[in-house]
């Protein structure tokens, strides 16, 4: 708490924007953007939606605190390949950790990527193949358990 009748002062703000795109039917494209006083990283992540299947990756680092920073980039290619799904946290905690990990990208990577998965069940209705109550039954179906908005426990 400042002295009393002084302003307090912002020392830290850091803004996070997420969207997933839709390129066709099956496939979607994450972004995920992290930006504060040192950083400004922006992540593009591709999946193919039936399998949940990462397939690109790309880091964009307009700004960074440390020149290392930028040794992070190939570590994400070992994302290429991996499905997202049970266990996905772990295996990209192995490569993206550590003292030749970075923190913001992990998180980054982590709150961005199961988007994918909230999302996948849309597509076909943002594409014209399904109708709404249809994506939606899929997508409690895919959901079931997964939070309080979508537990079974809890009758309406």
């Amino acid at each position: 708490m400042p002295p009393s009748g002084k302003t307090p002062l912002e020392v830290f703000h850091r803004r996070l924007d997420f969207r997933v795109l839709g390129l066709d039917q099956d496939r979607m494209r994450v972004t995920a953007e992290l930006e504060d006083l040192m950083h400004h990283f922006i992540l593009t992540v591709d999946v193919r939606a039936p399998e949940m299947l990462i397939t690109a990756v790309n880091l964009e680092i307009p700004r960074y605190p440390n020149r290392r920073c930028l040794l992070i980039r190939p570590a994400l290619d070992r994302l290429i390949g991996l499905k997202i799904e049970r266990g996905f946290t772990e295996q990209v905690k192995a490569f993206l950790h550590g003292p030749r990990g970075c923190t913001n990208v992990f998180n980054l990577v982590i709150a961005a990527v199961p988007l994918a998965v909230n999302t996948r069940d849309t597509l076909p209705y943002f594409f014209g193949e399904q109708d709404f109550r249809e994506s939606r039954d899929k997508m409690k179906a895919v959901m079931k358990d997964q939070c309080i908005a979508w537990s079974g426990e809890i009758q309406d």
